[in-house]
């Protein structure tokens, strides 16, 4: 399954009525018409990660690693992911770019858990307006990947969204979550969500295949 950072943008709109999973119901705010259509539309694009409403991390989770900023390439499709200091203390700036020139801002912080290593991603400009009404009915939500970084080399893998479709079918408890259009949005704790990645991640089922980033050198 290929990983493509657009697919983490997602705005979770849903019109009157309730979200579900397959053992609690919860109530969901109105929304026009126009807005729903334009939800479901991102909702669709989601289906290659799984979001959720809260991040990987506390705050003692975090680490920084200098040797992230850059430009990485992804070899294959020519997209790029350029990782750069942020204004705030332990945070990227992540843009990436697509073969043909288009790009999204994220918001990236790395943490470290059981020795082990992780991207918390949120978009950070959607490129719409942000007026006031967007900003009350319109929020991001983080997506995961697992960072193994060998050299001048990453890869970067994320949980695979069939695969947990079917574990919360058969285990509706096996991590909180809501269901919406068929979609699922993990609403677990940052630990539960930390031990569910951690006793998963030696299931080559459970994530996606990696993607494979190289250091890009600057042309002088």
């Amino acid at each position: 399954m290929k990983f493509k950072p657009e697919h983490l943008a997602i705005v979770a709109l849903i019109s009157v009525g309730t979200a579900t999973n397959s053992h609690r119901t919860a109530k969901v705010p109105t929304m026009n018409k126009m807005a729903m259509v334009f939800a479901l539309f991102i909702l669709i694009l989601c289906t290659s990660c799984v979001p959720s409403l809260n991040q990987l991390y506390s705050e003692p989770d975090l680490i920084f690693d200098g040797s992230l900023i850059g430009v990485w390439a992804e070899r294959n499709t020519g997209e790029t992911w350029e990782m750069a200091n942020c204004d705030r203390e332990l945070e990227y700036k992540l843009t990436h770019a697509d073969p043909t020139g288009k790009k999204g801002e994220f918001s990236a912080r790395l943490l470290m858990v059981n020795e082990k290593i992780f991207l918390d991603i949120v978009p950070a400009n959607t490129g719409f307006t942000q007026s006031d009404f967007y900003q009350g009915h319109f929020f991001s939500t983080h997506t995961f990947a697992h960072v193994v970084k060998d050299g001048s080399s990453l890869r970067l893998s994320v949980l695979d969204p069939h695969w947990l479709n079917d574990v919360v079918a058969s285990n509706p408890d096996a991590i909180p979550h809501q269901k919406i259009r068929g979609v699922i949005v993990l609403t677990s704790s940052p630990k539960d969500t930390q031990k569910f990645m951690l006793a998963n991640l030696n299931n080559r089922q459970a994530f996606s295949e990696p993607v494979a980033l190289t250091r890009k050198r600057l042309s002088r």
